[in-house]
């Protein structure tokens, strides 16, 4: 394991260097511990005569290093990735009063859950406006409830700040400080706070917990029935820390297709409410669940009931296979359908034709909106058989019937991931199973859609 250095002091150069002279003379002058820092400056100098004065700053500080912003990002993910914590200036910032390093990293290591530790006063300098009156633009929202929170002058977690570069890549240097104060604002959100000192800078003063009001990201809408999430995968956790959804480091578990049955601890999907017909859905986000996407190993818990009968045999499968991956290794998935073999019991016997058509409506779906149809059906061998192939152990299988008319059968299953397959893995356990659901060799050309369909629906 590389071991990392302590802080590095990143200033962003916008080819104004006389500057940048000044602020690292004023490091220097209120910097209790400043000779412990890496200083470099990453600094984009659109005309080549921008670049001498870098030169000759060099000279006077020669301890300082200078990149030219060439591949911004990459370069960035390189830097902060040998450092435990990183302390953030622009040119154009300066610092007026003692302040010291070692202390703010004791901070950041005494409040686990802050993204940061601010070196600004409530009135940031630098940022227009200051106080709670100040109006950020955050993703084209506009946030009046707290200020945003600065970039400039605050150090930062370097672990976090890699997670946060890699869902928010950004690789045009002139736009950086718009750009990360977005991010950051969003993903302090996640963390609930961020630590602030009051003047003199340095100074711990009286710590204060920020917490970070509901906010949409960029071409999110938000109703009163809830969010739509983003398209991109990359995009979703954030957004979930961003609207206090989630927390960093808490678990993440999803309830699909929650209808009107709301899990505390879940977050609660479904279909818009134009969607329904019948139901007054309870949802903290609006999505289709076959449009979700998560990264790999970042859900604690995928649950659903009496939605999973709803899609085909190829379509279950894939939406299995994106589960799988989704879940960590120890997460588990809870599952909840009509139980075919139940119903065929129970149809088997002298029940009457009320009885039996309520079986027989309680297999097919309500048929109310052109989505509230069941099109599959599960059972407990079916569910075991499934799963287990797919890196699941099962954790429990109840089969039960309503001990009233009509009689119902459902089947609830819950499986832990124990290991994580590869994509190919997945893909040929799936081709086996769809090979389960012909009903003889004839059925091959069949077979050969279902396994051009699912992989098509996983692209």
């Amino acid at each position: 394991m590389v071991q990392k250095n302590s802080t590095v002091f990143l200033i962003f150069g916008k080819g104004q260097a006389a500057q940048l002279a000044a602020l690292l003379n004023s490091t220097a002058l209120h910097g209790l511990d400043a000779a412990q820092m890496d200083v470099h400056v990453i600094y984009d100098a659109a005309e080549p005569a921008q670049h001498m004065p870098y030169e000759q700053l060099h000279e006077q500080h020669g301890l300082v290093h200078y990149t030219q912003a060439l591949a911004f990002n990459d370069q960035l993910l390189d830097l902060l990735s040998r450092y435990s914590y990183v302390l953030f200036s622009a040119e154009e910032l300066r610092f007026i009063s003692p302040f010291s390093i070692a202390h703010t990293n004791r901070q950041l290591e005494k409040h686990i859950d802050a993204l940061c530790f601010s070196l600004q006063p409530e009135s940031p300098a630098g940022l227009p406006g200051g106080g709670t009156e100040q109006k950020i633009r955050w993703a084209g929202a506009l946030q009046k409830e707290n200020p945003a929170l600065p970039l400039l002058q605050s150090v930062y977690r370097t672990d976090d700040l890699l997670r946060l570069l890699r869902a928010f890549p950004n690789r045009d240097a002139a736009a950086l400080a718009d750009q990360w104060q977005i991010a950051a604002s969003l993903y302090a959100a996640g963390k609930g706070y961020y630590l602030t000192s009051s003047l003199p800078y340095g100074n711990s003063g009286p710590l204060s917990e920020m917490h970070a009001s509901k906010v949409s990201a960029s071409g999110i809408e938000q109703t009163e029935k809830g969010l739509y999430l983003p398209k991109l995968a990359e995009e979703t956790i954030p957004f979930l820390y961003a609207n206090n959804l989630a927390r960093s480091g808490g678990e993440i578990r999803l309830h699909l297709g929650c209808g009107e049955q709301y899990f505390q601890g879940y977050i609660n999907l479904d279909y818009p409410p134009e969607h329904h017909n019948v139901m007054n859905i309870k949802a903290d986000v609006l999505a289709d669940v076959l449009e979700l996407r998560f990264p790999v190993q970042a859900i604690d818990e995928i649950r659903l009931h009496h939605v999973f009968e709803h899609f085909n045999r190829v379509t279950a499968l894939g939406l299995l296979i994106r589960w799988q991956q989704w879940l960590r290794v120890g997460g588990v998935l809870h599952i909840e359908t009509p139980d075919l073999m139940g119903s065929a019991y129970t149809l088997a016997t002298t029940a009457s034709f009320d009885v039996k058509m309520s079986i027989a409506r309680h297999l097919a779906g309500d048929q109310a909106a052109d989505w509230a149809y069941h099109v599959d059906h599960w059972f407990p061998e079916r569910f075991k058989k499934t799963l287990e192939m797919l890196g699941f152990e099962m954790l429990s299988i109840v089969s039960y019937s309503w001990t009233h008319e009509p009689y119902l059968s459902n089947v609830e299953v819950k499986a832990k991931k124990t290991r994580d397959l590869s994509f190919e893995e997945l893909l040929a356990a799936a081709d086996s199973l769809l090979w389960e659901s012909t009903v003889s060799p004839v059925e091959v050309a069949n077979y050969e859609i279902w396994k051009q369909n699912i992989r098509i629906f996983l692209k």
